[in-house]
């Protein structure tokens, strides 16, 4: 609208400025082509920037959650630990992961095995809630749960509070059935088990396989 009245106000005063004469019709219609000609191609760029910046943040945004849980994923859950790594943050980790988890798959097919992540997610949301923690998928049957400021007894405890929640809660009854999942949980603590996010993320998930070697569900 100011464009528009911006030339219709070039064009009177130009006009009478030139008394009406052919060359000032002339003058007029080239600069209000020549004006309009810009600003739409202006305008088509950055119309063209504004969306490709939306596409961008959509996919960055994409990129950070796990589509099936809607939990932060492996990308994200890296670059929040190593941003509270960069902070001096003391933090415990806990990689958790469902024992045994092939045989639902196998037994009632996948879509069953998706909703059980998805339940599980939803489980460890609640009982995280009102904590400060972060919670995460980092891809197939395994999740982590990162305690800001958590010696290693208070994690320990945390997570076998979470393990008996899980082991007692029955999943499927969406799906008519009445299944009973178990996890197993490795433990690491920041600076305790190391001071870099590949060491944290190693030694809890040593410790997690060395838990199911000897047996599931435990911590």
């Amino acid at each position: 609208l100011y464009l528009y009245f911006s030339l219709f106000e070039m064009a009177i005063v130009t006009l009478f400025y030139l008394n009406f004469s052919f060359f000032s019709v002339q003058f007029v219609l080239l600069i209000t082509l020549f004006t309009l000609g810009t600003f739409w191609a202006i305008y088509w760029i950055l119309y063209q920037s504004q969306v490709t910046s939306i596409q961008a943040r959509d996919m960055m945004a994409m990129k950070q959650v796990d589509f099936l849980t809607q939990l932060p994923n492996n990308y994200a859950i890296e670059a929040y630990m190593k941003k509270i790594i960069e902070n001096n943050v003391s933090f415990s980790y806990l990689h958790i992961d469902i024992d045994q988890f092939k045989q639902y798959n196998n037994k009632y097919s996948y879509l069953i095995g998706d909703h059980i992540l998805q339940e599980l997610s939803q489980l460890i949301k609640r009982f995280s809630k009102g904590k400060n923690i972060y919670i995460g998928r980092i891809g197939g049957q395994e999740f982590c749960y990162i305690m800001e400021g958590a010696a290693p007894a208070i994690a320990v405890n945390e997570a076998n509070e979470l393990r008996h929640l899980i082991e007692t809660h029955t999943f499927g009854k969406q799906d008519g059935l009445e299944l009973k999942v178990t996890v197993s949980i490795g433990i690491s603590t920041l600076p305790d088990n190391g001071i870099t996010f590949e060491k944290i993320f190693v030694t809890a998930d040593t410790a997690l396989q060395a838990s199911k070697k000897t047996r599931f569900n435990q911590v």
